[in-house]
């Protein structure tokens, strides 16, 4: 599934960005594009064009309580004329920082705040879930990290095999094949040998006897 990110007052855009890929690895969802806001009329004018494209959208940064604040802005586009303030806080028990989630139908707005680290657990610890459930959406296998000993192994193993030198051994069959091999060997040449000796005595005494009888 494809979402999109919406900077506003955000300075962190590519820290931030990965935060957010990271804390959605296990999910199979896809960053379709990033833009950024700097006033209130950007913000609404990005929002309304991110939701006719994609069902998940992260506004990130402008949490700042002021007349400009992403909070402000998007009560006045959702509550039109009442001003209601934005609901469905999103709170770690162990962080002051507060972000939102915002149902629409079945589409889903997720503000955080500019903060790396505060968006890989938000998302992690809340985010991920609920949008696991409103999407249905399949969890992937989680990998286990390789710890320091497994990779000094690993980098062992490869090292070595980088400077190995490759020596070719006979087995034990081939040697002893060998081994029977010789003494044939030895005795085709005094066959040889021998079989010399008889032709040149042979070719002595033809000699003899047509010179001398």
């Amino acid at each position: 599934m494809d979402y999109e990110i919406i900077f506003y007052h955000s300075g962190k855009t590519a820290e931030n960005e990965f935060a957010i890929e990271k804390a959605l690895r296990f999910l199979p969802m896809r960053l379709s594009r990033a833009i950024a806001a700097t006033s209130p009329k950007e913000l609404a004018v990005e929002l309304s064009q991110t939701l006719l494209r994609v069902k998940a959208v992260f506004i990130i940064g402008g949490l700042d309580g002021s007349r400009q604040s992403t909070e402000t802005v998007l009560s006045k586009i959702i509550s039109g004329k009442n001003n209601e303030p934005v609901s469905h806080k999103i709170q770690l028990c162990d962080i002051e920082e507060i972000g939102y989630i915002l149902n629409c139908a079945d589409q889903m707005i997720i503000i955080l705040p500019d903060n790396p680290l505060l968006i890989e657990k938000m998302i992690s610890s809340v985010v991920s879930i609920q949008l696991e459930k409103m999407y249905d959406l399949p969890k992937k296998n989680e990998e286990p990290e390789p710890d320091i000993l497994h990779i000094s192994d690993k980098l062992d193993v490869q090292l070595a095999a980088a400077i190995r030198t490759h020596i070719d051994v006979p087995t034990a069959t081939v040697l002893a094949e060998e081994i029977r091999e010789r003494p044939r060997g030895a005795k085709l040449a005094i066959s040889i040998l021998l079989l010399l000796s008889c032709l040149e005595l042979l070719a002595a005494l033809i000699l003899y006897i047509i010179y001398f009888l």
